[in-house]
């Protein structure tokens, strides 16, 4: 009998089994009342006015929706040619993919990897949960 490797989804999942959300510890409420974390793109369209993103968020954003009020982290750590070439997609459309999906750190029952530290400790004055 042979034995099939384990997949690369399944390696990860046993080394970091718990996944991390770091964001503004205004949202918890709403991250409770509908048991999900929207995506900033999500929020945005909820709001209806607001328009869509062209560069980085250099600071908070407080967001009005019928749903209520949303607070997106700003996105000043984000280098854009650190994380991408910047050949490869213009930054504000790179802006706007990264706004439609929403980010966890993996890590373990003791706490996210160090990057993920890192950024809990870079917004933890900033009422971050």
């Amino acid at each position: 009998m042979t034995l099939m490797a384990d997949s690369i989804q399944d390696r990860i999942a046993s080394e970091f089994p718990n996944l991390y959300h770091f964001g503004p510890a205004t949202n918890r409420a709403q991250i409770e009342r509908f048991r999900t974390i929207f995506s900033a793109d999500l929020i945005r369209g909820l709001a209806a006015s607001t328009p869509e993103p062209r560069e980085r968020r250099l600071g908070r954003e407080t967001v009005q929706t019928p749903l209520g009020s949303f607070v997106l982290n700003d996105q000043d750590a984000l280098k854009y040619g650190h994380v991408k070439h910047p050949d490869s997609l213009p930054e504000s459309e790179f802006v706007h993919l990264l706004d439609q999906l929403t980010f966890f750190w993996p890590g373990n029952s003791h706490g996210p990897i160090e990057m993920g530290r890192n950024f809990r400790g870079r917004y933890a004055k900033r009422g971050t949960c």
